[in-house]
């Protein structure tokens, strides 16, 4: 028996996401780091991202296409998926590296 998942493509949209090509997402990096890599996803990606990356269900991903801005559905990703690799108290700041990232700030907890 074998277990089979889609190739995922890396920040560039095209080619499957890897380390040897610079456009992945390491799991290791700095939140801020990741944070500002998911938000440079073009929008078109970032429902394939939310379906192969994060636990929300189909349906909601088909209403959050429909309803949402799609500025925050990136933010909620980028939030989301931190959030799956660093955990501890960056994980109880809802939202606080969002506001980093845009400012262009360091958090201090970062290490």
């Amino acid at each position: 028996m074998a277990l089979t998942t889609p190739i995922l493509e890396g920040l560039d949209g095209v080619q499957k996401m890897s380390k040897s090509l610079g456009n992945a997402i390491g799991i290791h990096e700095p939140p801020l780091e990741m944070y500002g890599k998911i938000m440079s996803i073009s929008d078109e990606m970032m429902w394939r991202y939310y379906e192969l990356l994060t636990d929300v269900q189909v349906a909601e991903i088909e209403k959050m296409k429909r309803e949402a801005h799609p500025m925050q559905a990136k933010k909620e990703l980028a939030r989301r998926i931190v959030a799956d690799f660093h955990s501890g108290k960056r994980r109880r700041r809802r939202g606080g590296l969002g506001k980093q990232f845009q400012k262009s700030e360091a958090p201090e907890d970062v290490e």
